[in-house]
């Protein structure tokens, strides 16, 4: 978060913390050096900020030229795969990257069998990238309570949270999702969110603390239902994609 929304967030909060004028629910009574100290700050920031990203949009195509020479491939991850997501999807982001780098394009999120991969190599990938499915392997060293939750999921068993922040999160639904969605509910502080989150994945992956854990995985969860050695998985998931392609 950019030192601007913190200070408007710091605006909102003010306002909400002040008494309202005697017979009046909308006119409120203000501190004026408070409040003038606040929009100071956020005057002198404002032309700081705004240079800061006028030099990225001007640097756009060097920064990306760059990118694409020192990238041996780059990967397009739509909003479909667990963890940290965008808001575009596989399917309309692969295109795009595909049409605008010279280098070879990794598809990512949403694939879990040679459908999957079948459509992403239509799209223009050269590669995909899969995650999901891998965790109901039998060499993934996860907790056997996150297999499960991955091999009980259905498509509906799936939560995005920390959107309000920034940083929207993909997994399972539990307890622990349904409480961070609350506190987005109630526009929390992001240090509440934050302080419930930290250490959250390490009680996923390592205890299977399915009350204060975050149990992070793709939309695709609700097409793993059997735990397999990772040879055998990648073996179907490319014969079925090879038979599609040739068909």
């Amino acid at each position: 978060m950019s030192r601007i929304e913190q200070i408007i967030t710091e605006i909102e909060d003010y306002i909400d913390s002040c008494k309202f004028q005697p017979l009046s629910n909308t006119k409120i009574l203000v501190n004026k050096e408070e409040i003038e100290e606040l929009l100071v700050e956020l005057r002198l920031r404002i032309p700081e900020e705004i240079k800061k990203y006028q030099k990225i949009i001007s640097n756009k195509d060097a920064i990306l030229a760059d990118a694409q020479n020192k990238a041996d491939a780059i990967i397009a991850e739509g909003m479909e795969s667990g963890g940290h997501i965008g808001q575009n999807t596989t399917m309309c982001l692969v295109p795009q990257v595909v049409d605008a780098v010279s280098v070879p394009v990794i598809a990512a999120g949403g694939i879990a069998d040679g459908r999957g991969v079948a459509a992403a190599f239509m799209l223009g990938a050269e590669g995909v990238q899969v995650g999901t499915r891998f965790l109901a392997t039998t060499e993934c060293q996860i907790h056997e309570n996150y297999k499960n939750l991955v091999l009980k999921a259905k498509d509906t068993d799936n939560a995005v949270t920390g959107v309000f922040s920034g940083s929207p999160c993909r997994g399972v639904k539990t307890k622990f999702t349904k409480k961070l969605l609350e506190l987005e509910k109630k526009a929390a502080p992001p240090e509440d969110f934050e302080a419930l989150t930290v250490g959250s994945l390490r009680k996923a992956v390592v205890d299977g603390n399915v009350e204060e854990g975050s149990f992070l995985c793709g939309l695709i969860a609700g097409m793993v239902h059997d735990v397999k050695p990772c040879a055998e998985v990648i073996q179907e998931m490319m014969g079925q994609a090879e038979k599609l392609l040739n068909r």
